[in-house]
């Protein structure tokens, strides 16, 4: 409620929260580590994909193999899972190279890491 404004107006206004329009998502990770971390990166991948699916949020996904970044332009379950397809016949990244700190243009960028969950 935006009091001063509906006092000025005789009438009440709602103020709402700018969002940031356009753009959108990018998933980064590394494919590189052990095989139990490689295997939580793929997971979280998964998860985090189908969470912002389910809202209706497009995203890209990143993916650094030993040769090059490889991008998927995301936006459903039927993407998703073929991207996951060809992620899964990627040679694995020994170069200790990293998507962490990339720069882009996206609206929100998140990189996906292999530790374990803490308990």
């Amino acid at each position: 409620m935006d009091w001063k404004l509906s006092a000025k107006s005789d009438s009440l206004l709602i103020r709402e929260p700018m969002e940031p329009h356009g753009g959108t998502i990018l998933l980064t990770l590394d494919l590189c580590g052990t095989p139990d971390e490689i295997d939580r990166k793929l997971g979280r991948l998964l998860a985090l994909g189908r969470y912002l699916l389910e809202r209706g949020v497009p995203f890209t996904a990143a993916v650094l193999t030993k040769n090059e970044i490889h991008f998927w332009e995301i936006s459903g379950e039927a993407a998703l899972l073929s991207a996951m397809e060809e992620i899964l016949m990627c040679p694995v990244s020994t170069d200790g190279a990293t998507l962490e700190n990339m720069n882009t243009q996206y609206r929100g960028h998140y990189h996906i890491g292999g530790e374990p969950d803490e308990e």
